[in-house]
């Protein structure tokens, strides 16, 4: 919703602002021009890791807390389209 408004506002995303998305559905991704970058914060990776996490820690109640870290990645646009076409085809 924020672009278009930008946009009408005489704001020149292709030169002058780069808009960054993060972890964008390709639904939302279609309807925005020009695309944005976003980033992935890799969610699945998170959450297999904190489930290992409380699987451990219920196991083994005394043993020192952790924090997890992922990484976030940059997607460009043209990447964020192909993988999510490569999903749909493949029924994900």
């Amino acid at each position: 919703m924020l672009m278009p408004q930008l946009q009408m506002a005489g704001v020149d995303f292709l030169h002058r602002v780069h808009a960054i998305g993060c972890d964008h559905e390709v639904r939302c991704l279609r309807s925005l021009e020009p695309l944005p970058a976003t980033l992935d914060l890799h969610l699945d990776s998170i959450a297999c890791r904190a489930i290992r996490q409380l699987i451990f820690r219920i196991r083994h109640p005394s043993e020192p807390l952790i924090r997890i870290n992922v990484a976030p990645s940059l997607v460009l646009p043209h990447e964020a389209l192909s993988s999510a076409a490569v999903a749909e085809s493949s029924g994900d």
